[in-house]
């Protein structure tokens, strides 16, 4: 039943990312802000923070106005936004004595940084005029590191990658994640439907090792929240997705990805 599920979302879920990525921005700007909110809801359930539906409003507000200011403003505009922000949180702390409320704004912090300002950094790729192509790029290498990482685990065995952290990863499955997301690239680019516009932007070489990027990095947020899942002795970090467990769960790699493919293609390309 559990496979059924997962079958069926992907089935699903797959065409409907893709409408989403070449459709109108203000659909990505919807998927990114819901991708940010459900992954701030499922850290602060996990984590268990003290007064949380309070502190949920006060963050909500932060990441609508982030949204929307971009959509109406443009990004010049969200830094001002922040700081405004980040002041009256200071003010909210100033006349408590709560030492809790000190540490959960710690925490809520660390989730903005995140959740909230990480997804961020995907909008700002779909600004560009290639942003659709530059976000299906990022996604179907995801996508190849890790099927590519869980059949080579699976086929190859051999030692582990990080015991401690998530028993069940291997190196030869990391070995086969670099390799998937090259070949996945190489096969995407040149198809007939694939992203020949992104040969525009980037060389072979350069693109080789963004991809080559991607597969490192993505396997690394993958263990962060492996980390993250067994310090709070959880196995998912929610329901919300049938067969496939959380938001957390299906997107930490993207999320985890996003700052570091966003600086690369920026600074590869000389700035878009």
């Amino acid at each position: 039943m559990n496979f059924l599920y997962r079958t069926l979302v992907t089935i699903i879920g797959i065409p409907l990312l893709v409408y989403i990525f070449f459709g109108p921005k203000i659909l990505f700007y919807i998927f990114c802000a819901i991708l940010s909110l459900a992954s701030f809801v499922e850290i602060g359930n996990i984590i268990g923070m003290k007064g949380k539906n309070t502190n949920f409003i006060l963050y909500s507000f932060l990441l609508v106005g982030m949204y929307c200011t971009v959509y109406k403003l443009g990004f010049n505009y969200v830094f001002p936004f922040l700081i405004i922000f980040t002041y009256l949180v200071f003010f909210q702390m100033l006349y408590s004595n709560d030492k809790e409320l000190y540490m959960n704004h710690a925490l809520y912090m660390v989730c903005v940084t995140y959740v909230f300002l990480f997804p961020f950094f995907l909008v700002k790729i779909r600004e560009n005029s290639m942003g659709s192509h530059l976000i299906l790029f990022l996604f179907v290498t995801i996508w190849s590191v890790d099927i590519m990482a869980y059949l080579g685990g699976c086929s190859i065995g051999g030692p582990k990658l990080a015991p401690t952290i998530s028993p069940k990863k291997t190196i030869a499955g990391f070995v086969s994640g670099i390799v998937g997301a090259v070949l996945v690239w190489t096969v995407y680019c040149w198809a007939p439907l694939g992203a020949k516009p992104l040969i525009k932007l980037f060389s072979n070489m350069q693109l080789f090792m963004i991809s080559f990027a991607i597969s490192l990095i993505s396997q690394l947020g993958d263990l962060f929240e492996s980390r993250f899942k067994r310090i709070f002795k959880i196995k998912d970090s929610s329901n919300i997705i049938p067969g496939h467990g959380g938001i957390l769960d299906r997107f930490d790699s993207v999320i985890f990805t996003a700052p570091l493919y966003h600086s690369l293609i920026f600074y590869i390309s000389g700035g878009f």
